[in-house]
């Protein structure tokens, strides 16, 4: 993913992903190469993605907007 904006959110550099600086199109390559030949990074990245946005799941995400609502109103 490009190092930029919201996107190293979700993807963290070499846990489950890879992130290169915006206009690096010799970076992207070569990590889409990494991972077309290596099954098990691939697996492993995979698994971790699921790790991390399942912390980004909306009924979390409302669950501790509300609460942090109702702290405010207290």
């Amino acid at each position: 993913a490009v190092d930029a904006m919201a996107l190293p959110e979700l993807a963290h550099h070499e846990e489950n992903g890879y992130l290169f600086k915006p206009g690096d199109t010799e970076a992207l390559a070569n990590d889409i190469k990494i991972l077309f030949s290596d099954p098990v990074t691939l697996k492993r990245f995979g698994e971790k993605s699921l790790e991390i946005i399942n912390k980004h799941d909306i009924k979390k995400t409302i669950s501790e907007f509300e609460a942090l609502y109702q702290s405010i109103i207290k």
